[in-house]
């Protein structure tokens, strides 16, 4: 099992967990910007730069979304495949749903971040 897994490109390794990883990043990210920033001190225009780091933010957890579906869809189909292979292809599936996830964070903390604007 593991002598598969070391054959496959460098592409579906890192691909089926991008989803987990950029889609963490996007959400942790923008909680961070937004808070730090906008709470704090309380910038000129803030609702411009939180629809700003909140667009950019729900593009990289998409980008991750994007890259471990399309790593699920390379692999081979339950029926067809050996275990190493399922179990892969179940990393990638559940690597996109929770960038997805994040994602839908992000467009719901988007909102908050408008709301409550800075505490001076």
């Amino acid at each position: 099992m593991v002598i598969k897994r070391q054959t496959f490109s460098l592409r579906t390794r890192f691909g089926k967990w991008a989803g987990f990883v950029f889609g963490t990043f996007a959400a942790l990210a923008d909680q961070q910007i937004i808070s730090t920033s906008v709470y704090a001190r309380c910038p000129v225009q803030s609702d411009v730069f939180v629809v700003s780091v909140g667009a950019l933010c729900a593009l990289i957890g998409l980008i991750g979304a994007v890259i471990s579906l399309r790593v699920r869809q390379s692999l081979p189909k339950e029926d067809s495949a050996s275990a190493v292979m399922r179990a892969d292809r179940f990393i990638a599936t559940l690597s996109g749903g929770f960038a997805l996830f994040c994602v839908l964070f992000i467009i719901f903390a988007t909102p908050a971040g408008m709301i409550l604007r800075c505490e001076r």
